[in-house]
């Protein structure tokens, strides 16, 4: 059969099995349904079936259904459907970015495309609950979500017009929801110890692939890098199961933006500090920990202050801000703390963009009216600041090591510095002219001997 015609007899098949289906038919009906959504995978797999809209409302009208908390659907069966509405989506989306034979694709298209997207959105994101049972139904709609998302990034400045047509930004509040989702189902709900090792890592495999697919979505932008903190915050303490993913997400999002990772940095820091923020004191074990980790997490930006500058400039913006919206005095005699955790950034700005900082905290209200204890922080790292320091032109010589060596001195100085030749006392010339004269003729007895009084002349004058 040609593969319009198979295309057709599939599609055909499946429309007209899914209202017997639906009205709850013979088991006959329910299985001629079931192995034409099979098939609709298998094709959708290697061919472009969005050329009827019909195909898309039917599929929409299955997973309505399958998503409602009182159907009985099979699990395996919505999956299917699930798989058919991604690739519905991935086809579409390829077809308006290659847009053969025209300049841009219709605008029609896109606002079409862009609202079946936010329809499907719409209906996968309530899946995604903290505390959901990590089921296989659940982390397919979580890898479909995701996969979305990172084929709908937010264009280039310098890209064209009708690409921004095809932008889908996430709502904060669904970033956030799928922020805590995979720190829920990753890191805080634990395995039991009951778990056999064969169970266990399958489950491990899973989670892997949710971190994974996570890191992928904020190092392309799809999802705020402030969200990325969750990561970061086991960036130092997380060892096995996670840890080459967690770093390699980290090195990947450094190479793309370093200030997008500086604003991680700082998020990270944050939530950190703000977990136990009532019970904070200075030089407590809390504040210490986390002054540990900026230490080392500082280490990230290397040591060459200007290629990580405008990074810099972010984080120091960021956590200054934080500090600036306590909502009360006592809010802010706690935050005033964070400036501790923020030293051990200053080290990486430049001096000029210390002394813009310096004036930018100038304008924190309410600071110098708290005790003077509580405020020392804020003085400390404002006096950091202000602390003399260079920026050198070759970042390269603040790092040379080796052995000092001697200047090499030329010629003409040499002879200058030489130190001169002792002249004798006039009571040793007489003994110096006899030793010369009885080596000479020693030496050379057919030679004619100098004349004393010559020989004294000559060394007098010296």
């Amino acid at each position: 059969m040609h593969k319009s015609g198979l295309i057709e007899a599939v599609t055909t098949r499946f429309h007209e099995s899914l209202p017997v289906w639906m009205a709850g038919g013979s088991e006959a009906a329910v299985y001629e349904f079931e192995s034409s959504v099979t098939r609709l995978v298998a094709l959708f797999n290697f061919f472009d079936l969005t050329a009827t809209a019909e195909l898309w409302d039917d599929l929409m009208t299955v997973m309505r259904r399958g998503f409602d908390p009182e159907s009985t659907m099979k699990r395996p069966l919505l999956r299917k459907i699930l798989s058919c509405c991604n690739l519905f989506v991935m086809w579409r989306i390829q077809a308006l970015r290659k847009h053969e034979g025209v300049a841009h694709p219709d605008a029609d298209d896109c606002a079409i495309h862009m609202a079946r997207l936010r329809e499907l959105v719409g209906l996968l994101m309530p899946v995604l609950t903290v505390g959901q049972t990590a089921s296989d139904t659940v982390f397919a709609v979580y890898h479909v979500l995701l996969d979305l998302l990172v084929l709908h990034p937010a264009p280039l400045s310098t890209a064209a017009e009708w690409e921004f047509d095809l932008k889908f930004e996430l709502p904060s509040v669904d970033q956030q929801a799928i922020a805590e989702f995979v720190e829920f189902q990753v890191f805080t709900n634990v395995l039991p110890e009951t778990t056999s090792p064969e169970a266990r890592l399958t489950h491990v495999h899973r989670r892997r692939q949710v971190l994974t697919q996570f890191c992928r979505a904020f190092t392309c932008d799809v999802i705020s890098s402030r969200f990325a903190e969750l990561v970061l915050r086991h960036y130092l303490t997380t060892t096995g199961d996670y840890s080459d993913v967690i770093k390699e997400a980290v090195r990947k999002m450094m190479e793309v933006s370093k200030v997008h990772c500086a604003e991680a940095v700082a998020a990270a820091l944050i939530a950190l500090f703000t977990k136990n923020i009532r019970s904070h004191k200075r030089n407590s074990q809390e504040i210490l920990e986390i002054r540990e980790m900026a230490k080392k997490l500082a280490l990230l930006f290397g040591t060459d202050n200007e290629k990580s500058r405008w990074a810099m400039g972010a984080l120091h913006k960021y956590c200054v801000e934080f500090i600036r919206e306590a909502t009360d005095d006592r809010d802010l005699a706690k935050r005033v703390l964070f400036f501790d955790v923020l030293s051990e950034f200053t080290s990486k700005l430049r001096r000029e963009d210390k002394a813009r900082l310096v004036g930018r905290l100038n304008s924190l209200p309410n600071l110098l009216a708290l005790n003077g204890d509580v405020v020392t922080p804020f003085f400390q790292y404002r006096n950091s600041l202000t602390s003399s320091g260079t920026d050198t032109d070759d970042p390269a010589d603040k790092h040379r090591r080796g052995r000092r060596v001697n200047p090499v001195i030329p010629k003409h100085r040499a002879a200058a510095l030489r130190l001169p030749t002792p002249t004798p006392d006039k009571d040793d010339v007489a003994s110096v002219v006899a030793s010369m004269a009885s080596s000479v003729a020693g030496d050379a007895p057919d030679a004619e001997a100098d004349e004393p009084g010559d020989i004294a002349a000559d060394v007098s004058m010296e």
